[in-house]
């Protein structure tokens, strides 16, 4: 689901008062009652420990031993990020904090390499040095998620530790108010730090990753120019620095013999650091000299592969730069890793695990891919040995440069690519932890899956127009449309030949359509979309209906599945006697699995739960609950962390006990719940906001408003991620203008109150439309109570 910007938050919730972030576990308000809660064995307030300095994080390719000039870069760096403390600025004006430094140029100039030196020069000027790779925002927190690690800021393996918005937050308040150096607090001098971030396409991106006035320094990289304050242009390489630079890669001494060879071998690689880099490997390798080095490329220099490369790469910054990197790099001579240099320039280029490109080896239709993994290693080393991709033998990764994939990709045919593409995607659904057409609320698989997102983003990125964005929803509907165009083709054809000659036939193509009604009607439940959801849950359940008939399935859930989902879609209508209706229809098909065990009615219970207590029943309701966390106790421990559905029990229990009287049950409940969300989900996860809610309204009813607000405006940060909470969030901002009331923050209380009240009218319209029951509309703001807003979310957020 895609994040509001800082913009659009504040159009639409600029009137909520809205403190700094601090984390849940972090925030000073609620050590009181995250004591009480048993919080401190959880989190890292008390137990963390300054780190040990200093620290470097540097990127993972090797230190480029060949470095070579760029003596007037890394001084201008110096001169901004290391500015002698007695020098008066230039410009007469204050030094603003942090100290920022662009370095730009087209692919290939060796800007991460300039950027590298100046580090590894330097380090004894800095206490910490962090490297981001900034090329897209998917990159950036997973590096914050790294430096948060790195700095001891989060402990290792916890909830919080895979929250990417948290990890981002709590870093840029360590960069902003870094500790003072030493752990002494009364030095004016805190740890000095170097960020630098990597390969940045969008400025716009480092918005949210920006130390605004940390005491520090930043050096960026980026091919594009934009208006940075202080930055410089990389230039080639002059012809003599080009000379001198390609003498020394390749080991050799300037002969008279070879002075106009070696001149013109340098003039044809255009000054390039990377093209010079690359070539004086093929020269070393081959073993040839400059003149046959370059008599071997005029002889294969034709028009037709430039004129290709101009064709599909029109946006590049420097064309005619780009053009000599095409025809020099000249691919269609690597005699083993063509195509695994074809599948490299699809994928991400930052880390590339290795078992993707080896698990599915012998099963790809890639004429030209490595068969065996001798072949593999084959085809690496000729890469390798070209200076085409770099690797890292301790973690099995390779790197290659954007540029390479730029110009691997657009020397493919159209053909080709398609069949790359295929390909790929194919090597990355060989390592991707699939789950089998059954619940899949497990957290296990998520390291993984964090692992390979980055290149199912980029494949996403490139298909099928090399640069348009595809959401989840076109997906669907073209894998739809292409399922029933396949069952289509097979109605027509003769009653004997019901099978296509690839395999596929009737059935496994209602297998996918199926799995692709549930996946959009699941989907659309998540967003709070309840008639997308119910007609797409609709079709699903009829699917299985049609498959089971009257047989009851002994070793497939699916039709148990469908009943469920169907089930949550109608309590989504408020339609809580349809939703039991399907809930104990699901629970009786699972019984009857050859299989069962009692976990496996965990959801139905639960959402069985919900649909007894939003009917008044509410012995029925705490029964059925108390039986469900109880198996699940059972079978994982009080301490379960496997999925966060023992948390929606604790919720449910909390909210039965409540409606009961019992407060310090439900009291219990609902901390509880926090707990096991926290532990799941982490802090900004929409279910654990929704029991912010519940926690904030117990302290609410003990009068205690700091914290309850504390935990209001942490639920409304965490619904705030998305555009699909707007009744949660109408609901959090109503209920923080009673704690304002309570606070005696009469004007602001108004002020909120009146925003809320417009919001509530669009809503509660649309929710009697929605669910044909006619809720009472208030027509005046000092009508409204809390029960005008809980009957507005979504029952499992109630």
């Amino acid at each position: 689901m895609p994040f509001a910007t800082e913009e659009s938050y504040r159009q639409e919730w600029g009137f909520i008062r809205q403190p700094d972030y601090y984390g849940h576990d972090r925030d000073p308000v609620l050590q009181k009652l995250l004591r009480r809660l048993y919080l401190d064995s959880a989190t890292t307030a008390e137990q963390r420990t300054d780190p040990v300095l200093p620290i470097y994080m540097m990127p993972p390719t090797p230190l480029n031993k060949n470095f070579f000039g760029r003596e007037f870069a890394l001084n201008s760096i110096k001169a901004e990020l290391i500015p002698d403390p007695t020098a008066k600025p230039a410009d007469g004006k204050a030094i603003t904090y942090p100290l920022t430094f662009a370095v730009c140029a087209p692919g290939g100039m060796g800007k991460t390499q300039v950027a590298i030196q100046f580090a590894v020069a330097h380090q004894k000027d800095f206490d910490v040095i962090l490297w981001v790779n900034a090329d897209s925002v998917n990159e950036m927190a997973q590096g914050f998620q790294k430096i948060a690690r790195l700095l001891q800021l989060i402990p290792e393996g916890s909830a919080d530790a895979n929250d990417l918005i948290y990890t981002r937050e709590i870093v840029k308040r360590w960069l902003v108010n870094p500790p003072a150096r030493d752990g002494d607090k009364r030095s004016r001098k805190h740890i000095s730090w170097l960020l630098i971030y990597d390969g940045v396409r969008d400025p716009d991106i480092l918005n949210d990753y920006w130390p605004y006035d940390g005491p520090g320094s930043i050096l960026i990289t980026s091919r594009n120019p934009f208006s940075w304050t202080r930055s410089l242009p990389l230039k080639h390489f002059t012809s003599e620095e080009a000379i001198a630079f390609l003498l020394k890669l390749t080991n050799r001494q300037l002969s008279d013999v070879d002075k106009e060879s070696v001149a013109n071998v340098s003039s044809r690689l255009g000054g390039l650091p990377l093209a010079l880099t690359q070539m004086a490997s093929i020269i070393v390798t081959k073993e040839l000299s400059f003149r046959q080095f370059l008599d071997s490329y005029n002889e294969r220099e034709s028009q037709r592969e430039l004129l290709q490369f101009q064709t599909h790469q029109t946006n590049l910054q420097s064309l005619s730069h780009e053009h000599t990197v095409a025809s020099v790099w000249a691919f269609e001579n690597l005699k083993y890793g063509r195509k695994l240099l074809n599948v490299l320039s699809m994928l991400d280029p930052d880390s590339i695990p290795e078992r993707l490109l080896t698990t599915a080896i012998g099963e790809l239709d890639l004429p030209g891919y490595p068969a065996t993994l001798e072949e593999y290693e084959q085809a690496k080393g000729e890469l390798l040995a070209c200076s085409l991709v770099t690797g890292n033998r301790q973690e099995n990764k390779l790197f290659i440069h954007r540029l390479v994939q730029d110009v691997a990709r657009a020397e493919m045919g159209t053909s080709e690519f398609k069949q790359t593409l295929v390909a790929c995607v194919k090597l990355v659904a060989s390592i991707w932890p699939f789950e089998n057409f059954t619940w899949r609320h497990g957290i296990a698989r998520w390291p993984v899956c964090e692992e390979v997102f980055p290149h199912i983003a980029r494949l996403k990125d490139i298909f099928p127009a090399r640069g348009r964005l595809i959401d989840t929803n076109l997906y669907n509907n073209m894998a739809q449309s292409i399922c029933e165009s396949l069952k289509f083709q097979l109605y027509q054809r003769a009653d004997t030949d019901t099978t296509f000659s690839n395999g596929v036939n009737h059935a496994g193509l209602d297998f996918t359509l199926a799995e692709l009604y549930h996946n959009r009607g699941v989907i659309a439940c998540g967003a709070n979309d309840v008639l997308e959801g119910l007609k797409n849950l609709t079709k699903f359940h009829s699917m299985m209906e049609k498959e089971f008939k009257e047989e009851t399935p002994r070793i497939d859930m699916r039709l148990g599945l469908a009943c469920n989902e169907l089930g949550f879609a109608y309590m989504l209508k408020e339609d809580w006697a349809e939703g039991e209706k399907y809930f104990l229809r699901s629970i009786d098909l699972l019984k009857q699995l050859e299989d069962f065990e009692p976990v496996l009615l965990s959801l139905p219970l639960v959402n069985l739960g919900y649909a007894y207590w939003l009917q008044g029943r509410l012995d029925d309701a705490a029964e059925v609950l108390e039986r469900g966390v109880g198996d699940r106790e059972t079978k994982y421990g009080n301490n379960d962390r496997i999925s966060f559905i023992s948390g929606r029990f604790y919720h449910a229990l909390g909210n039965v006990a409540f409606d009961k009287g019992s407060f310090e049950d439900s009291l219990n409940y609902h901390h509880k719940a926090l707990l096991h969300f926290k532990a799941t989900l982490g802090n900004n996860h929409h279910l654990t906001a929704s029991v912010f809610v519940k926690v904030a309204e117990h302290n609410i009813r003990v009068h205690q408003y700091d914290i309850a607000m504390a935990l209001l405006d942490h639920a409304l940060k965490a619904y705030s991620t998305s555009n699909n909470y707007l009744c949660e969030k109408a609901r959090v901002s109503f209920k923080r203008a009673r704690v304002l009331r309570y606070q005696r923050k009469v004007d602001e209380a108004d002020r909120e109150l009146r925003k809320c009240f417009h919001l509530y009218s669009d809503m509660v319209v649309e929710r009697n439309t929605l669910t044909t029951k006619q809720m009472v509309v208030k027509t005046k703001p000092e009508q409204l109570v809390d029960k005008d807003f809980d009957d507005l979310v979504a029952f499992w957020f109630k």
